[in-house]
């Protein structure tokens, strides 16, 4: 069996693994289930391409989004490692003929969505791939997506059954708390998981929130922000309108800007998605759908027109700025209606009890409705997220505690209630953080 070491410079010219990926390799080559939680720009597809031209078989990765597969797909191929996707958007010739190659062996990696798990069409082709290793890649979607959304990601360990419960399950993440790490462990049944956690600081990363009174026009604050700067810069925005909304006040402005949401057709995603790839200091405005696999080194920043609707979901897309380990800020507006916007969106998913069954809620004991226990979850992490945006001690001590990882208390020198908004954008410009 060839090295992985030997591998890794072959195919993807890597002098050695990064902190956290031999760890996880070696888990499933030995047969062990695995679960990694590594840093954004961390290296986490390596854990499953290695293993892929050492086991024989199929790996079988499950991912969330149609672009981020051929994202993968692209990468793995110009690796020397034979992949393919199947997904919606193939016509009926291709996918037969990506699931023939799969059953031949001709195939190391195959990227599919959580839900084709589930149709019994697939799980009969399944049971005919040589599956080596299942991969959940994103896997704090089990938890964010998983009860409400995409109600497949609850499902996909009843593959295990099919593909033979002596094949390894490696999930792997950037973002999970302990609570997390749990729910991913107990819903993909993982047996005896080596699990392999890496600091959450990203040292290079500067915080600020901007706290605003109601009514607060916050478009010009932000493009003050992006202006005269290199590298990418993106805007984060909860709605399709709002994110048509600020590129077109961009625009007016004579700043280009693209948006990015899964309103547009797949060919426009693409000619965005290929643009901010590859446009010297590109600005996209983009609802969360966009930035998830991603793989530009150079976000200089990541703006958010509000907080997300959880310290996960935040940490998560604001850590795909500064990816290359230079200097990046991760910057957010923050208002008292963006408390209330939570808080609506929570009641139209789990509207609150009433009558009889809010009665029966407050008995000590009494099991929850499953959708209010997903109610009160959420609005627990909607106080947790107006505590951040509230706070005026320091962002980045704050943000690691939540993933439950202890800071030393002296100021971080990289966040806006440590050394001030001017200093911090004088580090970024200055290359110091």
């Amino acid at each position: 069996m060839t090295d992985p070491r030997t591998l890794l410079k072959r195919h993807l010219g890597y002098p050695d693994f990064r902190a956290g990926q031999r760890p996880l390799i070696d888990a499933v080559m030995a047969g062990r289930d695995a679960l990694g939680v590594l840093p954004t720009g961390g290296g986490k597809s390596v854990c499953y391409q290695i293993p892929s031209l050492m086991l024989g078989g199929l790996t079988l990765v499950v991912t969330p989004l149609v672009s981020l597969m051929a994202d993968q797909v692209r990468r793995a191929e110009a690796a020397g490692i034979p992949a393919a996707a199947l997904h919606s958007g193939l016509d009926g010739s291709v996918r037969r003929q990506t699931e023939g190659a799969a059953i031949r062996g001709k195939l190391r990696l195959l990227f599919v969505a959580p839900e084709r798990l589930e149709g019994m069409e697939f799980r009969v082709l399944l049971a005919r791939m040589r599956v080596g290793l299942l991969t959940v890649d994103e896997a704090h979607c089990i938890a964010l997506w998983g009860h409400d959304f995409r109600p497949s990601y609850r499902k996909i360990a009843e593959v295990r059954a099919v593909v033979g419960m002596h094949v390894p399950v490696l999930a792997l993440t950037a973002t999970a708390t302990p609570r997390v790490r749990d729910e991913i462990s107990l819903c993909l049944r993982l047996q005896d998981p080596v699990l392999v956690t890496l600091s959450f600081d990203r040292p290079n990363l500067g915080w600020g929130v901007a706290r605003l009174p109601r009514g607060t026009r916050r478009v010009p604050l932000m493009r003050q922000w992006i202006a005269d700067r290199g590298g990418a810069r993106m805007i984060y925005a909860a709605s399709r309108r709002r994110v048509e909304g600020i590129r077109d006040a961009l625009r007016r402005t004579g700043m280009p800007a693209e948006a990015y949401h899964a309103g547009l057709s797949a060919s426009e995603r693409e000619r965005v998605q290929g643009w901010f790839l590859e446009a010297r200091a590109p600005v996209v405005v983009a609802t969360n759908a966009f930035g998830m696999g991603i793989d530009r080194s150079d976000v200089r920043m990541v703006v958010h027109d509000q907080l997300s609707g959880t310290l996960e979901d935040y940490y998560q897309e604001a850590g795909r700025a500064g990816r290359d380990g230079d200097p990046a800020l991760c910057l957010a507006l923050h208002g008292p209606e963006d408390v209330l916007i939570h808080q609506a969106f929570l009641n139209a998913t789990h509207p609150p009890l009433k009558g009889w069954r809010r009665l029966l809620s407050v008995i000590p004991g009494a099991p929850l409705p499953a959708g209010e226990a997903r109610r009160r979850i959420g609005m627990l992490q909607s106080e947790q997220v107006s505590g951040f945006g509230a706070a005026k001690v320091c962002r980045r001590a704050l943000l690691l505690a939540h993933f439950g990882e202890a800071r030393d208390p002296a100021a971080c020198g990289a966040c806006d209630q440590c050394v001030g908004w001017p200093r911090l954008f004088q580090l970024l410009d200055s290359g110091y953080l």
